[in-house]
């Protein structure tokens, strides 16, 4: 029978996620998987505060980084749906810094060998990631530390929204608008955007359109004293690969009111809302019948939008887009059904920088999370290892 999953063969899940969480390769891990709209599976793993001894719960808060993104896109994809924006709008409009950017002649130019714009560029750009910002960590040479600035000593600098958006303009693009795949700030700006065309925060515009809506009451921007003990030890690896703190939640920069709210990767969540936000969209924009999109606008926001020429050439830290296309905010796994793990045509989701990830599945109506808490995790194991393991226990 399809759509059910063995309970013995999600026992490997269980197994495998302990491993990871106890054999010293992570710190602690959640795990929820949801199937035909009813959680089958949840489990916590290994330890929120390794040096405290504070066991895994499951309301525990996670950084979850990129995983911020899809959340931004879609609710700039409601602008869209109101009228107020179109795909192929150039973002100058609201966004002015960005008016006369100018851009790199090849990738690993010298940042004074530039042009100028061949054309604007547009939210369509910004959503599928080709308009040619870039992240320091996907970029060369002198490009590499002229964007640096940008993300500071974290997840985004300490600078307010203008601030910042007028260092952006000022920084080379990577390549012209809409030429190239390329992972970076785009996101960022999108929130810029948003909030400027709400004419509130980033974070009241996303309360209004889908925190509040879908009851996802734990997603924020900072941890104030009130969800202090369960927020998680964000960590790393040393060099002989061992667990080292990287963001303590004593001293954590996620303690304070950021000035700018990063659209990008700022977000902390828990499983439960996110599972939430990941429902809406395998439910074609709807959650338990509050609707935050409409059937067509998540049907383009899942479709892959990149054709094989803007494919990344390099990718300097890791390939993060690999064998999948990308839509408007999130990866698609396309009709061939090629990923790195076991997965379906048409499987979309992205992950976060501090290991987080989650899917969905339209065809099996299935939708994963699993929640850890390390930065810049190289070796990677843990993310492909857990949704092959969610596949193989489907019937």
């Amino acid at each position: 029978m399809t759509g059910t999953i063995a309970m013995d063969r999600l026992k490997r899940l269980t197994d495998a996620m302990e491993g990871f969480a106890t054999g010293g390769h992570y710190a602690g891990v959640q795990t929820q998987i949801w199937l035909r709209g009813h959680l089958v599976h949840e489990s916590c793993h290994g330890m929120m505060d390794v040096e405290a001894g504070k066991p895994m719960r499951r309301d525990a808060l996670f950084r979850i980084a990129s995983m911020t993104k899809p959340i931004v896109s879609a609710a700039v994809l409601q602008l869209l749906e109101e009228g107020k924006v179109r795909l192929n709008d150039p973002v100058e409009r609201w966004l002015p810094e960005l008016a006369s950017m100018q851009v790199l002649k090849n990738p690993t130019a010298p940042i004074s060998e530039t042009e100028p714009l061949a054309r604007p560029i547009t939210l369509l750009d910004l959503l599928t990631h080709r308009s040619g910002i870039t992240y320091d960590f996907s970029c060369f040479g002198e490009l590499q530390q002229a964007v640096a600035p940008l993300r500071g000593g974290g997840i985004i600098a300490d600078m307010t929204p203008d601030e910042w958006m007028q260092v952006l303009g000022e920084t080379p693009l990577i390549s012209q608008p809409g030429k190239t795949w390329h992972y970076g700030f785009s996101t960022d700006v999108l929130g810029v955007l948003l909030a400027r065309i709400d004419g509130k925060s980033l974070f009241e515009a996303l309360s209004d359109r889908i925190f509040g809506p879908l009851g996802m009451k734990d997603t924020v921007f900072h941890v104030g004293p009130d969800r202090r003990d369960r927020f998680t030890v964000g960590y790393m690896r040393d060099e002989a690969g061992a667990l080292k703190v990287h963001d303590h939640p004593d001293t954590s920069w996620f303690n304070n009111a950021p000035r700018f709210q990063g659209g990008g990767g700022a977000l902390v969540s828990t499983a439960d809302d996110y599972a939430r936000f990941a429902l809406a969209l395998l439910g074609k924009g709807e959650l338990e019948g509050t609707r935050i999109l409409s059937r067509k606008t998540v049907e383009a926001m899942t479709r892959d939008w990149i054709g094989e020429s803007q494919r990344a050439p390099h990718f300097p830290a890791f390939d993060v887009l690999g064998t999948h296309g990308f839509g408007l905010g999130v990866s698609v796994v396309g009709p061939s059904g090629h990923d790195v793990a076991l997965a379906s045509p048409g499987k979309f989701g992205w992950p976060g920088a501090y290991s987080t990830r989650w899917f969905a599945d339209p065809s099996e109506n299935l939708v994963a999370v699993m929640m850890t808490q390390m930065w810049f995790d190289m070796r990677r194991e843990i993310g492909p290892a857990f949704d092959s393991l969610v596949y193989q226990a489907l019937d």
